[in-house]
């Protein structure tokens, strides 16, 4: 996997898709759903991904950890277009 650092350098990734669900385990952790679309915010050493999640009809917007292999795989042409 390509590092965050590389990618995006100093500044929050735009909205990349979700390509595995994921349930949270721990309170400062948030579920997502594959096909969702997440702005990523930051990122640990632990492999763990700060997200925003903005409100949908099923979810109220959260802030919270997901583990990376939630987005799997990511590039800059990842990112959705439509917010550019």
């Amino acid at each position: 996997m390509t590092p965050l650092a590389t990618c995006f350098p100093s500044r929050a990734v735009d909205l990349v898709k979700v390509t595995a669900d994921y349930s949270a385990l721990k309170e400062d952790e948030i579920s997502v759903s594959k096909g969702e679309m997440v702005q990523i915010l930051s990122s640990n050493h632990a492999e763990m991904l700060l997200v925003h999640r903005s409100a949908n009809e099923n979810n109220p917007a959260a802030e919270g950890w997901i583990p990376r292999d939630a987005i799997g795989d990511f590039s800059k042409s990842d990112m959705d277009s439509s917010t550019k």
